[in-house]
């Protein structure tokens, strides 16, 4: 197999993925033979029909048409490692529409039962994350119990069935689901959260000696109860969040401070500055996974200056320790909420006891000076919080 004349191929353990160029694509069209001494393969995949032979004559001219978007739509041949036969095939089906896209794939029956379908599908939707792409969906005969059950071993949930059987899995992060929760209510012209806010925060500032000169940083700013009041009384305060619905809410809301607003990953970002204090209210809880959250106080500490202080304060009670099922995290639940009963995305909670709490900032390299419950009213009857700096 010669990987280095394979454009933008995907490897597994067992598998290689390589997307047809026009060129390795009018190759094949033309001399099937060439085609495998270039590359080094041999085909065994699905039968060359008319059908099929068609579709990638008229996929060659796709890819001429459009060479900048070809990924999106090219077929990727999957080949095995262990003796370079092509076995199969995989694809998205068009350019995605907001962020969305249809799947298909298939595979020599000579080779089904392997589980070679499920771990090409597993790399590709990797792919297809890095290509921006945010939700795929799959179509499947009734009868196709394989192919469902690939689907389903690399999480994807029926969706509806119209003769054929629909299926969808979103691609985004478990802990984005927040940003569909808030879009949602956000067009039901509601707000998640109230305006009142946290008392912990500005009691924290006073008490530790934060002054207006001191760089704060807020993670998880939501609809901005607590950053507009410091950012009002003059703080020099970058409030941040991962929801760009709740951004953007932020900045049409508070046209003023609207620069004062940014969208982050914390998990996966990385700012230029250090700073006084950091702040997290309700944020830690909605990280689901050991090592995302252990990704949460890096980042904190990685962003405090020495001497500097953060707040963080987590759903529980001190005691109650329970986790949601990340993968449900895009589901559409009803919940309770001002206005009354609303559907919206179920998104994901972590609990953890005050012992796990303190434990997890030790390990992370953050050094306790006070720790305790509180509460945020009306939104958080119970909250339990930590102040701690870097250990030096």
């Amino acid at each position: 197999m010669n990987l280095e004349l394979m454009k933008d191929h995907i490897e597994t353990k067992r598998l290689v993925l390589f997307p047809y160029t026009k060129e390795s694509l009018s190759l094949f069209n033309s001399d099937l033979s060439r085609f495998e001494e270039r590359y080094g393969v041999r085909y065994c995949g699905e039968e060359l029909d008319h059908l099929l032979n068609s579709f990638l004559v008229k996929l060659e001219k796709e890819i001429e048409d459009d060479p900048e978007n070809y990924l999106y739509f090219t077929e990727f041949l999957i080949v095995l490692k262990e003796n370079d036969h092509i076995i199969g095939s995989i694809d998205f089906k068009y350019i995605p529409r907001d962020g969305i896209t249809e799947i298909g794939y298939g595979l020599n029956r000579n080779y089904e039962g392997h589980g070679y379908m499920s771990e090409a599908l597993k790399a590709f939707l990797d792919f297809g994350k890095k290509l921006g792409i945010t939700k795929v969906l799959a179509d499947t005969l009734p009868d196709n119990i394989r192919s469902q059950n690939v689907l389903k071993r690399n999480g994807f949930r029926f969706l509806k069935q119209d003769g054929n059987l629909w299926w969808e899995k979103d691609l985004r992060d478990y802990y984005e689901a927040y940003d569909d929760r808030y879009k949602m209510i956000h067009q039901m012209g509601y707000m998640w959260s109230s305006d009142e806010s946290t008392p912990i925060v500005k009691d924290v500032i006073e008490r530790y000696g934060i002054t207006k000169e001191d760089k704060i940083l807020e993670i998880g700013c939501g609809e901005g109860r607590d950053a507009i009041r410091l950012l009002k009384e003059g703080y020099d305060l970058l409030a941040t969040d991962i929801s760009k619905e709740a951004v953007a809410f932020c900045q049409r809301r508070f046209v003023e401070y609207s620069q004062d607003f940014s969208i982050l990953d914390c998990l996966k970002g990385h700012l230029d500055e250090r700073y006084r204090m950091i702040y997290a209210v309700a944020v830690v809880h909605m990280l689901t996974e050991d090592e995302d959250r252990r990704k949460f106080y890096r980042f904190i500490f990685d962003h405090l200056e020495d001497g500097g202080i953060v707040l963080i304060c987590s759903m529980g009670d001190g005691t109650l320790q329970m986790k949601s099922d990340k993968d449900e995290a895009f589901e559409i639940r009803e919940r309770d909420h001002v206005s009354g009963k609303v559907n919206v995305t179920a998104t994901s909670c972590r609990m953890v006891s005050m012992e796990t709490f303190e434990k997890e900032l030790k390990e992370n390299g953050l050094k306790i000076r006070e720790s305790g419950i509180t509460s945020s009213l009306p939104d958080f009857d119970s909250l339990i919080y930590a102040v701690a700096e870097r250990e030096k």
